[in-house]
């Protein structure tokens, strides 16, 4: 059955063609080509129906060309020739072709020329599965059109090179160039470039399993593909979209479609759409039925060989012999794949032939050249290699000055650029902290401020009491603003990479604004604070530094000491001659030794006082970091229930 199926097919096929070559005939006997334009419709008009005609053309309209000089025509002749020699599988004779357009259009200064022949030369070498070759030729293409801001072009050129990455299964590749080309096709008017678009957009997500999508876009193509300009790349959506609904295990609507696809592809006598929707019938048919996948198979193999289209067939006959097998039908597998063998024998052997022909004739071309430069060079020989010396001489010396040069300047810059980064993570780094230490600093403060503002709204206050919170909220914003004052200032000198700037000072002075400061905090919680620092003491270190770890003690003191409580500030000799050693005891709430082991680290946790007060957890980590910077020490000594200690020495006494 599958035999005489494929010999009534064979006839009609052969019918057809007849029919065709002598209206063919009558067309050209009507109406003689008179423009190379005349030629280049004929050959666009039977390149995918009659192969052998396009040729014949497309060589008249070369012929015609070279008669009037026209550069443009010679190339535009020989790349509609390669397409046709690329279709049947003559892919080193459609490179060459290419290869000559694109010195024809370097004659005539046409950039949009040499990159449409640098994509054909990538589409041969995809065809041919080079898909890093193909690649290239696609991203040179793009940046060409780039330069000259050719819209159609950068469209053209991402849509190659998304299908170079559909070739390679990276379809979230291919799907970013086909976004890219899909926006640019927005602002462009309908072309063939857009079709291609739709299409590729329904393979990519067909393959990926997105049915939905794929069905949206092929459906979308063929609306706009349907019409009579367009109508191979109908067949070609129309095929696709059967091969979605194929892959969701709708066979039978696949089918209708597919046929479809392939009796509008036999009534516009486009030879390589009929090719692609017979394999598409065979992908549908070859799980459920495979005898009819065959039969679509053997009618493929029967026009490509009537059509030259020697890779197609060869590929035809390969899934031919895997459905053979398949099936255990082991002999007829190995006849299909005997043929198959001696076909890709016989193209890979006119491949070679053309190949050595065209490598004899550039030889030769070579050798002629050859001599006719060597006549030259007899002539001048001498003074030419005098100058070849001087030349080399010349270029050594000034290479070596250039070499010297930029080597001292990139020594020296690198040795910049290793003190500008430094610099720049110190500055992170002081104003990293200085954020810290002003957040910490002022939020006790500014807590107190509040407290002051809520009790003058109470208007049971007599003015005497108001004037009293009045003066307190005076003497409170002035220390307030001291310490911000200090602040700034200690800050500032970080900014500027100072981290110490040591100077004489009083700390039983420091002490008592501190005292001050917290006076209020303090009487909250009715705890007592007692000083023992002799007067007359003179220390010499950074004294805001100072500053701020008495108030970072004293607050944390008030912090987690309960009501009723006492805090002790003072100071006594140190165990160096000339050394100061201050205290802050309370008999707070105390902390177990893990916690007192972590309090000087970036680890370390704030937690709550004992009113609920909160804090940062930076202010002991800072206080650390201080003491040694004025080449002190300082420890922690806590017993749960029972209070705490901190003790540090600072600078050093005059």
């Amino acid at each position: 059955m599958q035999a005489i199926g494929a010999i009534r097919y064979l006839l009609t096929r052969c019918i057809g063609l007849a029919v065709l070559v002598i209206s063919s005939l009558e067309v050209f006997a009507n109406s003689t080509p008179k423009t190379v334009d005349d030629y280049e419709k004929l050959v666009i008009q039977y390149r995918f129906s009659v192969p052998d005609s396009g040729i014949f053309y497309a060589k008249k309209g070369l012929e015609l060309s070279k008669q009037l000089n026209n550069k443009k025509g010679e190339a535009v002749m020989l790349t509609h020739w390669g397409i046709i020699d690329e279709n049947q599988g003559r892919f080193s004779a459609a490179r060459q072709k290419y290869l000559k357009a694109i010195e024809l259009y370097k004659q005539i200064n046409s950039d949009e020329g040499i990159a449409g022949e640098i994509i054909r030369l990538g589409v041969v070498e995809m065809r041919q599965g080079n898909f890093d070759k193909a690649t290239g030729y696609f991203f040179r293409a793009l940046r060409m059109h780039e330069r000259n801001d050719s819209q159609p072009g950068i469209m053209e050129a991402n849509v190659t090179l998304a299908e170079a990455y559909m070739g390679q299964s990276e379809y979230d590749i291919a799907l970013s160039y086909l976004k890219t080309a899909e926006t640019i096709s927005k602002t462009l008017p309908l072309s063939g470039v857009t079709l291609y678009i739709y299409n590729n957009y329904g393979v990519v997500y067909t393959q990926i399993g997105e049915i939905k999508k794929a069905i949206s876009y092929y459906e979308k193509g063929i609306a706009l593909s349907n019409v009579p300009q367009y109508a191979g790349l109908n067949v070609t959506l129309l095929n696709g979209l059967g091969m979605a609904y194929a892959k969701a295990g709708n066979t039978a609507k696949a089918a209708q479609i597919q046929l479809t696809s392939l009796a509008r592809a036999r009534r516009i006598k486009n030879y390589l759409r009929e090719l692609q929707t017979l394999n598409g019938l065979a992908d549908t048919y070859k799980q459920k039925d495979a005898n009819k996948a065959l039969l679509y198979l053997q009618q493929a193999v029967t026009l490509a060989y009537q059509k030259k289209a020697s890779k197609v067939a060869i590929e035809t006959l390969q899934r031919m012999a895997a459905i053979y097998q398949q099936q255990g039908n082991y002999k007829a597998a190995f006849d299909v794949s005997r043929r198959e063998r001696a076909l890709s024998d016989s193209l890979f052997s006119l491949a070679r032939a053309t190949e050595v022909a065209n490598l004899q004739a550039s030889y030769d071309l070579q050798r002629s050249r050859a001599s006719v430069e060597k006549l030259k060079y007899v002539n001048t020989e001498q003074r030419f290699e005098q100058k070849v010396v001087v030349f080399i001489a010349i270029a050594v010396i000034t290479i070596l000055i250039i070499v010297v040069v930029f080597y001292a300047r990139i020594r020296a810059y690198n040795k910049q650029l290793q003190q500008l980064n430094a610099d720049l993570t110190a500055s992170n780094q002081s104003k990293d902290k200085l954020f810290s230490v002003l957040g910490h600093d002022l939020r006790a403060p500014l807590a107190t401020l509040k407290n002051f503002l809520s009790l003058l709204e109470d208007d049971d206050l007599t003015a005497s009491e108001r004037k009293q919170v009045v003066t307190e909220l005076q003497h409170n914003c002035d220390s307030s603003l001291d310490v911000l004052n200090k602040l700034l200032r200690w800050g500032q000198l970080q900014l500027k990479g100072k981290q110490v700037n040591p100077v004489s000072f009083d700390p039983a002075e420091i002490v008592g604004q501190n005292i001050r400061l917290f006076k209020n905090a303090a009487a909250e919680k009715q705890i007592i604070i007692n000083t023992k620092i002799a007067l007359g003491i003179t220390l010499y270190g950074d004294a805001d530094q100072f500053d701020f770890i008495i108030r970072n003690l004293l607050s944390n003191a008030i912090k987690f000491t309960g009501t009723g409580g006492y805090i002790m500030v003072g100071c006594i000799a140190g165990a160096a001659e000339g050394e100061l050693e201050f205290y802050v005891k309370d008999n707070g709430v105390g902390m177990p030794a893990e916690q007192a082991a972590q309090v000087f680290k970036r680890i370390n946790t704030s937690q709550r006082g004992t009113h609920g007060e909160k804090g940062t957890g930076l202010g002991l980590m800072l206080s650390h970091e201080f003491v040694l910077a004025n080449n002190g020490t300082i420890s922690v000594s806590s017993e749960l229930g029972k209070g705490t200690s901190f003790t540090f020495t600072f600078g050093y006494a005059l």
